[in-house]
């Protein structure tokens, strides 16, 4: 079968490369045969890449490596060219990933989206999220409500984003894992030569939440790496690529994120870790899906409170598998 895939694939961010690059993986793995639609505008572009717009030296040759490394990395996926996009499919999955959060302004809110303007008699949303989004922003932004009811079949990333979808649609709508978690990266990663350290994947920390993170080193005498963010407070920030990120998460020896797929892949590797959750419903629902509500730091004064206990990933693992057979399911079920 041939299918398009809409997701924010090409972001300078390796969560965002490994969901989209784990739903090709799986999609070729069930011998179909995926493609990602390209619907990038200008706007897009200039959002991308002014965050990197810089005078500071270190950070200017940080995002040169760390945005040549992601260029490499995009060639791994089956991209359709600008020209393919009123190509006709025989089926679009449209997600993972923030697709349908009209708060994050670090994208455009296309129209497609949300099934409109897409060639295909079987849309499909698979583990999208809408983050901090409401029903009432999504019943205000042109054509998403009408979009979304017409998909074939609809599930969501975390429970709010399944919720909205059960209201929009009145059909069932389940959570569903993310792509990260339903393939094996292990023929991925590059082996990394850094041993004996704290991992930080985190961006936009607040000064109290530094100092927690570096009076837990200090504690462990060990340094902290930060990989993909150039985080000056850290012994050392890497310019990683996706692949040397996995490769940086198995060699930890405990992590510390504020993200969601930081809070993935250290399951999926096994790391002890703690996660700054905040605001996060997405991080908040699958931390409460494993519970595994305890690993969250954010109101924890001393962060070995949380990192150094033990996490039972026996559990966690077999919870995974039983949740992974359901949303191969779905997959499955909607393409047939």
């Amino acid at each position: 079968m041939k299918i398009g895939i809409l997701t924010l694939y090409n972001a300078i961010n390796a969560g965002a490369f490994l969901q989209a690059y784990a739903l090709q993986k799986l999609l070729i793995s069930m011998g179909h045969a995926p493609e990602f639609i390209n619907f990038t505008t200008p706007r897009y572009i200039y959002k991308k890449y002014r965050p990197y717009i810089t005078t500071q030296p270190g950070y200017i040759i940080f995002s040169i490596v760390l945005i040549a490394k992601f260029m490499k990395a995009w060639r791994k996926l089956n991209l359709a060219g600008i020209l393919a996009r009123s190509k006709k499919y025989d089926a679009v999955i449209i997600g993972s990933d923030e697709v349908w959060n009209l708060t994050n302004e670090t994208f455009d809110h296309i129209p497609q989206f949300f099934g409109n303007a897409l060639k295909s008699d079987r849309i499909i949303a698979y583990a999208p999220s809408c983050g901090l989004t409401s029903f009432e922003d999504i019943a205000n932004h042109a054509g998403a409500v009408e979009g979304i009811k017409r998909m074939h079949a609809v599930s969501g990333r975390d429970d709010n984003t399944a919720g909205l979808l059960r209201t929009i649609t009145g059909r069932p709508a389940p959570m569903v894992l993310d792509p990260t978690l339903l393939v094996d990266f292990s023929d991925d990663e590059i082996s990394q030569a850094d041993r004996n350290y704290i991992l930080v994947y985190a961006v936009g920390l607040q000064n109290h939440q530094i100092s927690r993170i570096k009076a837990f080193a200090e504690k462990l005498k060990k340094p902290l790496i930060s990989p993909c963010f150039y985080n000056t407070w850290c012994d050392k920030s890497i310019a990683a690529s996706p692949g040397e990120f996995l490769g940086l998460i198995r060699n930890a020896d405990y992590v510390i994120t504020n993200t969601f797929h930081g809070t993935l892949l250290s399951l999926c590797y096994h790391r002890q870790f703690g996660t700054f959750v905040e605001k996060s419903h997405k991080i908040k629902s699958v931390l409460k899906y494993l519970d595994i509500e305890d690993r969250n730091i954010s109101d924890m004064p001393e962060l070995d409170t949380v990192v150094l206990r033990p996490v039972d990933f026996k559990a966690i693992d077999k919870k995974i598998s039983e949740e992974r057979g359901k949303s191969l399911k779905f997959i499955k079920d909607s393409l047939a």
